[in-house]
């Protein structure tokens, strides 16, 4: 009979266990003596499936050949203590115990719960603080931009002022300059408009 490989997937399901539970049987000495690769699986040899089916036939065989569950290995437990103590305990005060149980885990989320709606709170009060900060900045940077500019403008005005002055001196003489003065912007305006135009 040619020998045949397993993947870890058809072992699974040949012993109706999970993958992981395959690979936590396969220790290195195992898999040195047992296993090839091929691409990127685990190719597990005639030998070593016997070797793990045998394994879980063994374990499933004294659990009625059914995988549990962490619930069901829990109920198993509880119902082991339940056998050993003695019988005067009934149904209702496991019950009890659970709803009490049940009741506590709620009142503890309901706490982190409300601890944390006073938290979201506190950060929308800090954010709105902070708004209105930036917008008092804001309002503080607008009225200093403003003075500046009220003081560019009364240093501007001042130089008219000066230069309303000396145009209406008497003399005849800075009359004639400004006249030329005119011109010579005037022309040196038309020059410029000639540049680009």
């Amino acid at each position: 009979m040619a020998d045949k490989s397993y993947t870890i997937k058809e072992l699974a399901d040949k012993v109706h266990v999970t993958k992981p539970a395959i690979r936590k049987l396969m220790n290195s000495s195992f898999r040195k003596q047992h296993t090839s690769v091929s691409g990127n699986r685990i190719l597990i040899d005639n030998d070593g499936a016997q070797e793990i089916i045998n394994h879980f036939e063994n374990s499933t065989s004294e659990s009625n050949q059914k995988p549990k569950t962490d619930t069901e290995n829990q109920q198993a437990e509880t119902k082991t203590k339940n056998q050993e103590e003695p019988h005067h305990h009934n149904k209702s005060d496991g019950n009890n115990e659970l709803i009490k149980a049940k009741n506590d885990l709620i009142n503890e989320l309901r706490d982190q719960l409300k601890a944390k709606d006073h938290q979201i709170t506190d950060l929308h009060k800090l954010m709105d603080q902070n708004q209105q900060l930036l917008l008092h900045t804001q309002e503080e940077n607008k009225q200093l931009l403003s003075l500046t500019h009220d003081d560019s403008f009364s240093k501007e005005t001042d130089n008219v002022r000066e230069a309303e002055y000396k145009e209406s001196q008497p003399d005849q003489k800075p009359e004639t300059e400004t006249e030329n003065q005119v011109t010579e912007k005037h022309d040196k305006k038309r020059h410029w408009w000639n540049l680009f135009s």
